[in-house]
């Protein structure tokens, strides 16, 4: 079987020009860019898409993302960047590694990222809206599970600033 090419480029069997690297991720310039500066981040282990990823590593790769395209912007002058994330083949994806695009862009350029608009009604649309706000109400529960699973020794309490301990504690915003 054929090696995964990002996993080839991880390991270094694979020629590339690396504009990033730490022990789990690598960024490499597209060598089919869509504009100079067209970015590939990647983890450097094999894995296929996000859901892949530990809820760390994934706010690392996203952390890291954000820092690249900082320095993608000041150093070729791009007045936007695109994220550009794709899961499953009928999505875009060709190859089972997870990488982002990050593809710097300027008024007038060639880079297309279209979609024709698709007809729904009003009641599809709140039905959709509906089922997705009940799927969704699992994720705050899963993050301030999260937060409740931490447990902190007395001597790590102490070295915490108290804007730290806030943070850690579940809270309910208030809108009026």
């Amino acid at each position: 079987m054929e090696e995964c090419p990002f996993c080839g480029i991880a390991s270094k069997k694979v020629p590339s020009l690396i504009v990033y690297e730490d022990n789990n991720f690598m960024a490499i310039l597209d060598i089919r860019p869509a504009n100079k500066g067209h970015t590939i981040l990647f983890p450097k282990k094999h894995k296929t898409s996000i859901f892949d990823l530990s809820n760390n590593e994934t706010n690392k790769i996203f952390h890291i993302a954000k820092e690249l395209i900082k320095n993608i912007k000041v150093v070729t002058k791009c007045s936007g960047v695109n994220l550009v994330y794709s899961i499953g083949e009928a999505a875009g994806q060709r190859v089972p590694h997870m990488i982002l695009h990050l593809i710097p862009r300027n008024k007038g350029d060639k880079v297309a990222i279209t979609w024709e608009p698709q007809k729904i009604s009003e009641e599809e649309f709140k039905k959709i809206a509906e089922e997705l706000l009940k799927a969704n109400k699992s994720i705050s529960e899963q993050v301030i599970e999260e937060k409740k699973e931490k447990i902190i020794t007395e001597e790590e309490l102490k070295k915490i600033k108290p804007a730290e301990i806030i943070e850690l504690e579940p809270r309910e915003p208030k809108y009026w």
